[in-house]
């Protein structure tokens, strides 16, 4: 508790009273008093002395507005650690730096509908499109497709993975659901569930984690 910042006379006085509380007393129930207070949450770190007593100064200042005529209560939260500052990244994964196409991601049930491919052959053309994305069942925000037997394809799009997509698709089909998509084509093709299959055509993300939507619309 040093370490992480806390005053040694606090921690000598919470050492103190754990070591003389009797745990028969702990165990007993205790009646809680609700009291009309202002709380005030502060992250905890070696600034948040300093803070408290300048507000604990100010408050009666503060009192002579109507909305602060009440008691001062203090509750803290742990503050961001460098560890909670390094966890999320922008950067692609270090398999995407070097690789493009759409492949299995190898952990999930819904690989074996994957299409592994790096290009999408254009249908009654000698074109391809070539995919210029990395990409996998857990990509998300993307423009996909899905293949079926017939060599048809259907061009979607989601802001969540694509195997959470790929899911509801497959779930229409099996209960047949005629009203969505596909799953007329493969009721009276008749095509197997198992048959198909789907790749990712374009990703889109946004660094600064606003609303892709208007992206892929």
């Amino acid at each position: 508790f040093l370490q992480r910042g806390y005053p040694s006379k606090i921690v000598r006085q919470a050492y103190r009273r754990a070591t003389y509380a009797q745990r028969e007393w702990l165990l007993l129930p205790q009646s809680k008093t609700h009291q009309d207070s202002v709380i005030c949450v502060l992250p905890y770190t070696i600034h948040t002395q300093p803070i408290t007593s300048m507000l604990r100064e100010c408050w009666p200042i503060l009192s002579l507005y109507p909305e602060f005529r009440k008691q001062l209560t203090f509750a803290f939260r742990r503050g961001k650690t460098i560890g909670d500052q390094l966890t999320y990244s922008y950067l692609p994964p270090i398999s995407a730096v070097h690789k493009k196409g759409h492949t299995q991601c190898g952990h999930c049930v819904f690989c074996r509908y994957c299409w592994n491919t790096d290009f999408i052959p254009i249908p009654h053309s000698s074109s391809i499109y070539t995919l210029h994305h990395y990409s996998d069942c857990t990509t998300a925000g993307v423009i996909y497709l899905i293949r079926c037997p017939c060599n048809l394809y259907y061009i979607g799009q989601t802001i969540r993975p694509i195997k959470i997509r790929i899911s509801q698709h497959l779930s229409n089909i099996r209960n047949a659901r005629m009203e969505a998509p596909l799953v007329e084509h493969w009721k009276t093709a008749p095509h197997e569930l198992d048959e198909l299959r789907f790749a990712v055509l374009r990703c889109y993300t946004n660094s600064r984690g606003g609303d892709i939507g208007p992206s892929l619309s």
